[in-house]
């Protein structure tokens, strides 16, 4: 249960960004999951490894055999260029999975996998914290076994920053499904909601509520603050169960951002994977920019956004989980946060558009830049699919959409439209 974290060589907040993003493996004909990344590992020249070291980037496994994640091999200052090599790496991984009559999948989540029966888990490295993460909450169900997502991990050096960067990422947070939101199926059907990765994620660790909380962190300072309000009280809660102290680290923290001292970052959780790696980075770009704004204080000082109402956020993230940038935010001191002084309400697509102006100036990376604005524009993954599956589809209809997001993922494209 060894936390105990390190200054030495640790980066300054907004010095750089780490990014991680899963994807699914499918047949290539039938598009049910196909859990063989094993064997892509292999044909990589990397057998019974969980780890392919492509120099830049990294490909990884995850909880289940059908999810591979790419991500930055290590933190980058500026995130030029890195879409096109998430692209790279993408279209390699295609090529190598081909042998196998198998493809990449973006979005938040496979639309009618049953995990009960297609789970496997991973059998190589970390076996035995993915058995007992499966002993423990079953991992065999959405929320475990059907998820994928992007991750943004951003620096930090001691408490000040540490407490400048986690308020400022806190009050991000409740908006994140209405700009990312790409998960509107499952089981086959429109479940209802917008982003049900998020709405099946929340539930995941519900056995032992003090691994998620409620999903928005609370408002803490310092690391010996957030060390004994939330990972002291989740070791304890885990420990009866525990027996062998597998579980009992930072990461089983399942809430939408977790501090990460042994690094010295914050992870950001809540962002679902997106058609192509260049809408990743479009949103990543932005994510960063708005945090970065918070956190200077400037417009919206550290002291309001430490004070500001918990259960607010909870109520606006649980709202945009199930209607994404449709989202009515009708609290004017959020809305103040994020800029809007002149109005008592306003939909999260428009408090994103309003984000966007201000923080991304229009002659800086004018092409992630211009794919934002256009995802602003014409609204989240989710409801672009469902405009072009309907609410009622067939398991034909919905594989077709599903097929042209695989061609998305492949080709580099935005989807819809």
């Amino acid at each position: 249960m060894s936390n105990a974290s390190s200054t030495a060589n640790r980066l300054g907040i907004f010095s750089c960004a780490g990014i991680e993003i899963e994807y699914m493996v499918v047949d290539r004909d039938t598009f049910d999951v196909k859990p063989v990344v094993m064997q892509l590992f292999e044909n990589a020249g990397y057998a019974g490894a969980s780890d392919v070291d492509r120099g830049k980037f990294t490909w990884s496994n995850e909880l289940v055999a059908h999810v591979a994640e790419l991500k930055l091999s290590k933190p980058l200052a500026s995130l030029n260029g890195v879409a096109e090599g998430f692209q790279n790496e993408l279209t390699q991984i295609n090529a190598l999975l081909e042998p196998l009559n198998a493809r990449i999948l973006p979005t938040g989540m496979h639309p009618w996998m049953n995990p009960a029966e297609e789970t496997m888990l991973w059998p190589l490295e970390s076996v035995e914290i993915y058995d007992m993460y499966d002993k423990l909450f079953g991992c065999h169900q959405h929320g475990w076994a059907n998820l994928q997502s992007m991750h943004i991990n951003l620096p930090f050096d001691g408490d000040e920053e540490f407490c400048r960067l986690h308020s400022a990422i806190r009050m991000i947070l409740p908006i994140l499904p209405g700009l990312s939101a790409s998960s509107p199926f499952c089981d086959g059907k429109f479940s209802g909601t917008f982003d049900m990765r998020l709405y099946s994620y929340g539930r995941s660790c519900s056995k032992i509520p003090a691994c998620s909380g409620q999903m928005i962190p609370e408002s803490y300072q310092t690391e010996a603050e957030y060390t004994a309000r939330i990972l002291h009280p989740m070791y304890e809660a885990l420990k009866p169960y525990d027996t062998e102290d597998v579980l009992c680290e930072e990461y089983s923290n399942a809430r939408g951002a977790i501090a990460r001292f042994s690094r010295g970052s914050i992870e950001i959780r809540l962002i679902d994977t997106q058609e192509s790696p260049r809408m990743d980075l479009a949103i990543a770009n932005l994510v960063i920019r708005a945090v970065k704004e918070l956190a200077d204080g400037k417009r919206f000082s550290l002291e309001q956004q430490l004070e500001f109402d918990q259960q607010a956020l909870v109520r606006l993230y649980k709202d945009a989980v199930h209607q994404a940038d449709m989202t009515v935010c009708p609290n004017p001191e959020f809305l103040s946060a994020m800029g809007i002084t002149d109005a008592n309400y306003a939909r999260v697509g428009e408090l994103w558009q309003a984000i966007l102006e201000r923080v991304w100036p229009e002659d800086e990376e004018t092409e992630l830049r211009a794919d934002a604005e256009w995802l602003i524009r014409h609204g989240t993954l989710s409801r672009r699919i469902l405009n072009r599956a309907g609410i009622s589809p067939t398991h034909a209809a919905l594989k077709r959409v599903y097929e042209d997001l695989a061609d998305c993922a492949q080709a580099g494209q935005r989807y819809g439209w």
